[in-house]
């Protein structure tokens, strides 16, 4: 048993159990998770961002929420 984990998912087919405790982040096998084995190293990622990419995939996304979820039934006879 993992004691004050915060988070935590199985694999699909539930042999890998993945759980946060604080800020660390870890990976064990779901039978029998031994507490603080298999801690995930964070610190070698690195994330690759193009702002304007992001940007336009956002304004795309919210144009397309509030196209399909504005109309309302009541709003008929106003203009």
């Amino acid at each position: 048993m993992i004691a004050e984990a915060d988070g935590f998912g199985l694999s699909r087919n539930g042999k890998k159990l993945f759980y946060r405790q604080g800020p660390n982040f870890f990976l064990a096998a779901a039978a029998a998770p031994l507490p603080g084995n298999g801690r995930v190293n964070l610190g070698s990622i690195d994330l690759l961002i193009d702002p304007r990419a992001e940007w336009a995939q956002i304004f795309d996304e919210a144009w397309r929420i509030n196209r399909d979820y504005f109309y309302a039934t009541n709003y008929h006879p106003t203009d």
